[in-house]
């Protein structure tokens, strides 16, 4: 008889190497850009849709990448979680440091 073995599945959506919450941040810019051209190009012509929406949306997209390089979509998610808590639970320095003058 033949054993198999279970394999877990990879669920996950991957854009340029993003993952997590930063795959659908490049996503939304990538449609906000296309919406973008459109708008400035039924309005304001074709040169200066693609200088505007363009660097915009590659500018974005480098933004991106240098926070999947850095701190990871993990890091970046608790950094955006400790900015909206409020200024009393975050300490700066240790117990110890406070009271030793």
């Amino acid at each position: 008889m033949e054993s198999y073995t279970l394999h877990k599945v990879d669920t996950r959506l991957y854009v340029q190497g993003f993952s997590g919450v930063l795959v659908f941040k490049a996503l939304y810019a990538a449609l906000t850009a296309f919406l973008l051209f459109v708008i400035l190009y039924i309005s304001a012509g074709t040169f200066p849709a693609a200088i505007i929406s363009i660097p915009l949306f590659f500018g974005y997209l480098h933004r991106l990448s240098r926070i999947q390089k850095d701190p990871g979509p993990e890091g970046w998610q608790k950094q955006q979680t400790s900015r909206k808590l409020p200024g009393f639970i975050l300490i700066k320095k240790r117990l110890h440091q406070i009271h030793t003058s």
